[in-house]
């Protein structure tokens, strides 16, 4: 039996990196923000609306800055520019401890958005140059690695805050992940394999589609990138429902017990859609998976509109909404690499990540107005709906294009 080489070993080395930077980078320290956020407000006596532009400031300065932080990270190459990502959003959270006053926290969430706004497509953009064969699934398990964090370590970070406090919590977690990305930096010594005169992961395999490298949508297509930007809504827009699910559970009657577990199901669609989203991908395409997690995210939330009286029924309905968050991180990296080629779809990524962000951020303040206005969430997952049905409806426009433009390259 043939040992592997070491250039074919290095594709897996990239995606060890890969793996423990998005487990501890989204999964630690960014999901962990909420309870450090709860905690802080509990303990400093603000009201929940003092600190809630944390979050909208911490997506608009993402949003305003990904163009400019994707060409740094072209510039500087994977290992610099991940090892300052990491760097200074470990500095500017762990600095959170020394907080007093509200505009603090304001002036923080600037420094976390600019370096963490890009956090979701820097990794699917080097998993996609270094793994040609299974990106899907490789994508797709890498972003559920950040879930799989998560749902481990919340309950290990509630216990630290228990007992060191939020701010001790705040340093802690801050050193714990800054170690854990310099380290996963290490793996991620290379954006492309060009740039260490390395192959990638089956190139050049039998089978391997032409359309995937140039992709089939024009440079001047504007319409390609409003149909990518179309199709990627839901899942930006609707993933800013998880921070009010505790509150529609008490709105339906249900104590927060229910909606702490409606949480802990739509964790588990997180990383199963993911998964799913990877596999299926790889099998069917990006364009036809995105319009099967429309569906199944569709009738969740038809579930939780209908209000159901038992709790079973919001708990099945919360693991098919966890799969939008497969839509605002799996989906993006694959259906621009298919519809642009593997050399010009980063840059288009990187429009079509700082336009959902914006919109997510705008989305906070809306579902919020909807609720004080209607005291209830029913026109929220109303939008959601439509949003679905009209994202599907772009998906199933966009294979008619493709399909057509293959059929005139095959002829060509």
């Amino acid at each position: 039996m043939t040992k592997p080489t070491q250039s074919e070993r290095f594709p897996w080395a990239i995606l060890i990196g890969g793996l423990l930077f998005q487990g501890a980078y989204t999964g630690i320290l960014i999901n962990s923000t909420g309870l450090v956020i709860s905690a802080t407000i509990l303990d400093m006596g603000f009201s929940a609306g003092a600190l809630s532009p944390y979050y909208t400031i911490k997506m608009l300065a993402g949003a305003a800055t990904i163009p400019i932080m994707t060409s740094l990270f072209y510039r500087w190459g994977a290992k610099r520019f991940l090892g300052l990502m990491a760097a200074a959003s470990c500095i500017a959270f762990g600095v959170m401890a020394l907080f007093t006053q509200p505009w603090q926290w304001y002036a923080d969430a600037v420094v976390m958005g600019v370096f963490g706004g890009i956090s979701g497509m820097v990794i699917p953009c080097i998993i996609n140059n270094w793994f040609k064969k299974y990106n899907g699934v490789i994508t797709g398990a890498v972003m559920a690695s950040s879930g799989l964090m998560g749902a481990a370590f919340n309950p290990i970070c509630s216990r630290w805050i228990s007992s060191c406090g939020w701010q001790g919590t705040s340093v802690i977690l801050a050193l714990l992940v800054g170690g854990l990305c310099l380290f996963a930096a290490l793996f991620l010594l290379h954006l492309r394999p060009s740039d260490c005169n390395r192959t990638a992961f089956g190139e050049g395999v039998q089978g391997q589609k032409k359309a995937v490298q140039s992709g089939f949508a024009g440079d001047r297509q504007v319409l390609m990138v409003v149909l990518c930007v179309g199709v990627l809504l839901t899942g930006s827009i609707m993933v800013q429902m998880i921070n009010y699910i505790p509150l529609y559970a008490a709105s339906i009657g249900f104590d927060l017990n229910v909606g702490a577990l409606m949480t802990s199901f739509i964790m588990v669609g997180n990383v199963a859609g993911k998964l799913l989203a990877g596999v299926i991908s790889d099998r069917i395409g990006p364009w036809k998976t995105g319009i099967c997690i429309f569906a199944a995210v569709g009738v969740g939330m038809a579930v939780l509109m209908a209000e159901p009286g038992q709790p079973v029924y919001l708990y099945g309905a919360s693991v098919l909404y966890g799969f939008a968050y497969s839509i605002s991180t799996v989906l993006p990296a694959l259906v621009c690499l298919d519809a642009f080629g593997s050399e010009r779809y980063a840059k288009k990524l990187s429009r079509i990540v700082a336009i959902n962000n914006l919109l997510g951020a705008l989305c906070n303040f809306l579902m919020a107005a909807i609720y004080d206005n209607t005291a209830s969430f029913r026109l929220v997952f109303c939008m959601g709906i439509v949003l679905c049905c009209c994202s599907a409806m772009f998906a199933l426009t966009i294979l008619a294009i493709r399909a057509k433009a293959l059929q005139i390259k095959t002829f060509v």
